[in-house]
C-alpha cells in the first residue's frame, strides 16, 4: 500500500543522503591525509603549498580510477545499452557528487598556500575549472539522477570510463611537482595520457553512436545522429570539439617533448 510505497522511499532517501555524506568524508579526509603524508615524507625539501597541489592530484586520481573502474563495470556488464541498470554506477553518482565541491576548495587552498587569499585572482586563474565544476553538479548530477528516467547506464558508462585519462593527467603534475620531468616515469606517464585520452575521450563518442545504431539494428554509425535528439547530438559535438581541442594540445606536447629527450640521448651518445 502507500504505508510501503512511503517506506522504500524513505529508506532510498536515506541511502542516497549517506552515500553523499560517506563521499564528502572520504574526499575531504583523504585530502588532509595525503597533505601530512606529503609534508611529512618531504620534509623540508618541500614547500606547504607543494604538498597541496600534491594531494589535491592524489585525490583527483584516486577519485578518477574509482570512477573509470564503475565505468568499465557499466559498460560490461549493460548489454542492453538502454534499459540495463548498473547498481554501482547508480550508488556512485551520489558517492562521487561531493567530489566537486571538495575539489574547489582543494585547489583554493593550494593557490591560497602559494599566491594569498584572492578569491578574485583565483576566479581568473581557475574559472573554466570552476564553471566546469558548477555546471556538472548543478546540471549533470539531476541529468543522471532524474531528467534520463533510468534510462542509458551504458553511456553514462562510458562517459565515466573517460576518467581513466584523467589519472594519468595527474601522476604527469605529480611528477612535475616533484621536478621529475626527466625520468622514464614521467615519459611513459604521459604517452599514457595521450592514449587514454584518445581512446577514452575521443573515440568514446563514435563507440557509443555505433552501439546505439546496432542496439536499433537498423541505424548505421552515420546515420544515428539524425535517430536519436536533436540536444543528444548537439551535446556529444559540443562536448567533442572541447575534447578534440585538449587533445590536440596533449599530443602536440607528448610528441615535443618526447623528440627532445630522444635528440638529446642521441647527442650525448654521439658525443660519448
Amino acid at each position: 500500500g502507500n504505508a510501503t510505497v512511503q517506506s522504500r522511499l524513505s529508506d532510498q532517501m536515506f541511502e542516497e543522503f549517506a552515500l553523499i555524506g560517506l563521499g564528502a568524508c572520504f574526499f575531504f579526509s583523504a585530502f588532509q591525509i595525503s597533505t601530512h603524508y606529503v609534508q611529512r615524507f618531504g620534509g623540508s625539501r618541500i614547500t606547504r603549498s607543494t604538498s597541496l597541489k600534491v594531494s589535491v592530484r592524489i585525490v583527483s586520481c584516486t577519485q578518477a580510477l574509482l570512477a573509470a573502474t564503475v565505468g568499465v563495470q557499466t559498460v560490461s556488464t549493460c548489454t542492453d545499452v538502454l534499459y540495463d541498470r548498473s547498481v554501482w554506477l547508480q550508488k556512485y553518482v551520489y558517492f562521487g557528487w561531493p567530489y566537486l565541491f571538495y575539489d574547489l576548495y582543494a585547489m583554493y587552498s593550494a593557490y591560497v598556500a602559494e599566491h594569498g587569499n584572492s578569491l578574485q585572482v583565483f576566479m581568473q586563474y581557475k574559472g573554466s575549472v570552476v564553471i566546469h565544476h558548477v555546471a556538472l553538479a548543478s546540471l549533470g548530477f539531476p541529468l543522471i539522477i532524474l531528467w534520463r528516467k533510468g534510462l542509458g547506464d551504458f553511456f553514462v558508462g562510458c562517459i565515466f570510463c573517460s576518467e581513466m585519462s584523467t589519472v594519468f593527467l595527474s601522476l604527469n603534475m605529480i611528477f612535475k611537482q616533484f621536478q621529475m620531468k626527466e625520468t622514464v616515469w614521467y615519459t611513459i606517464s604521459g604517452l599514457m595520457l595521450m592514449l587514454t585520452f584518445f581512446f577514452c575521450r575521443i573515440l568514446v563518442f563514435p563507440f557509443m553512436y555505433w552501439m546505439y545504431g546496432r542496439y536499433t539494428g537498423r541505424l548505421r554509425l552515420w546515420e544515428v545522429p539524425s535517430g536519436i535528439p536533436w540536444f543528444c547530438t548537439a551535446g556529444c559535438v559540443l562536448v567533442f570539439l572541447f575534447q578534440a581541442y585538449w587533445f590536440r594540445i596533449i599530443f602536440v606536447q607528448t610528441v615535443t617533448g618526447l623528440y627532445k629527450k630522444l635528440t638529446r640521448s642521441v647527442t650525448i651518445v654521439s658525443n660519448g
